[in-house]
């Protein structure tokens, strides 16, 4: 019977941790990518459909799939953001717009870094003008995972902001994104 409980014991942290889905955030724009977008001095600009990617199953260890705020799917987190930078730049405009992006999430993929403390989110993001330009953006944003699975897969999710804000930012600050704008 103390064999049973011992084993009970020490299975639940592993059967607890396995209902914990972890949640991104929502999306909150970034300054330097706001300041950014007003320096090119741009309006008019929709942010049409991103595609998803051929293969989206972000999980996280043994836990399973990190969900995305509002249950949205990675590329329409995608859209949102990008969407809300240009809002609040004052770059915005609902249909019908003076150029309009869409786009694909080409992938995505994170690692908590098993046994280590690394974490990384990997994207690629291909984007479309209504004006004909094309750009392809790729970002690894790196952070601290941590050892545990319940925190490592917390943290996963909770460095999405940040890795989905690098990945705007790379956009933004490539000179292709200037073109896809005009």
């Amino acid at each position: 019977m103390t064999i049973v409980r011992f084993r009970l014991a020490a299975l639940m942290p592993v059967v607890l941790s396995a209902c914990a889905t972890p949640v991104t955030p929502r999306y909150s724009v970034g300054t330097d990518n706001v300041l950014a977008l007003k320096a090119m001095n741009t309006n008019g600009v929709y942010v049409g459909d991103i595609a998803e990617p051929a293969q989206d199953d972000v999980k996280c260890r043994g836990i399973g799939r990190v969900r995305m705020q509002d249950d949205l799917t990675h590329a329409a987190y995608i859209r949102r953001a990008l969407a809300d930078e240009l809002k609040v730049a004052g770059a915005y405009a609902s249909q019908p717009a003076r150029v309009t992006i869409t786009g694909e999430l080409a992938s995505i993929d994170s690692s908590s870094g098993l046994g280590s403390n690394k974490g990384r989110w990997s994207m690629t993001l291909n984007l479309r003008s209504s004006n004909g330009a094309t750009m392809t953006v790729a970002s690894d944003y790196n952070f601290r995972s941590g050892f545990s699975a319940p925190a490592a897969c917390n943290n996963v999710a909770q460095a999405f902001v940040p890795a989905m804000q690098d990945l705007i930012g790379k956009a933004i600050a490539s000179p292709a994104f200037a073109t896809l704008v005009r």
